[in-house]
């Protein structure tokens, strides 16, 4: 199978093109060879400066789709598989309204084009290849950081507040078996573990203490 890994250089997209090269031809450029599936990872993550920067976020997000949908349509694509996230089922701020609206698109574009679709919605992500230099990391992310670091976390709002995470090895799983299963579903990936914030910077400061630094020779 020939797929097209759209955003293939981010944490997710790294990860993703690690698994899938092993044993499929992965592309960047459509319709070079055919393109029988295409995996939609592209997105600006800034969630907390979405309602502040409409413009341009509508831009990166949703107009940034439409186009990728356009070229997959012309190359008569038969999958496409868009990476949304779990703060669609809530819409809170316009980052998670936008992940929606593509959602809604890509199920009329798939019915109108006769095109399979899979619309996966992960929890926050971490895991191997995750940048912890992001301007839009995200709280795992921010706390490795700054405990790498010797900086104090600080835990905004209330510490007991609980929410889900997603290995990025399980989001990979799922995409991978949604190249040919889950046709024209919805899926959420999730540990299904709470976590409050203040045992995750527990946790990372704990983990942090048992490495071993071993420098270089």
């Amino acid at each position: 199978m020939n797929i097209l890994v759209y955003g293939a250089s981010g944490f997710v997209g790294t990860n993703l093109v690690n698994r899938l090269s092993e044993n499929h031809g992965v592309s960047t450029h459509f319709c070079s060879p055919i393109t029988d599936a295409v995996v939609h990872l592209a997105c600006d993550g800034d969630s907390r400066g979405s309602n502040s920067n409409l413009v341009q976020h509508t831009k990166n997000n949703i107009v940034v789709l439409t186009e990728v949908l356009e070229d997959a349509i012309k190359c008569g694509v038969k999958r496409f598989i868009y990476i949304s996230s779990a703060e669609a089922e809530k819409e809170l701020n316009v980052y998670a309204i936008e992940k929606r609206t593509n959602e809604k698109i890509l199920q009329v574009l798939a019915k109108e084009y006769g095109f399979e679709y899979v619309i996966i919605r992960p929890h926050t992500l971490f895991g191997e290849h995750m940048n912890l230099n992001d301007k839009n990391r995200n709280v795992i992310a921010n706390f490795i950081k700054k405990t790498i670091k010797g900086e104090e976390v600080e835990l905004i709002g209330d510490p007991k507040a609980t929410r889900q995470f997603t290995y990025i090895g399980q989001l990979v799983d799922v995409i991978e078996k949604s190249l040919t299963e889950n046709t024209n579903q919805t899926i959420t990936v999730t540990s299904g573990i709470e976590t409050s914030i203040e045992d995750l910077d527990y946790m990372i400061k704990n983990l942090y203490k048992t490495i071993k630094w071993v420098e270089k020779q």
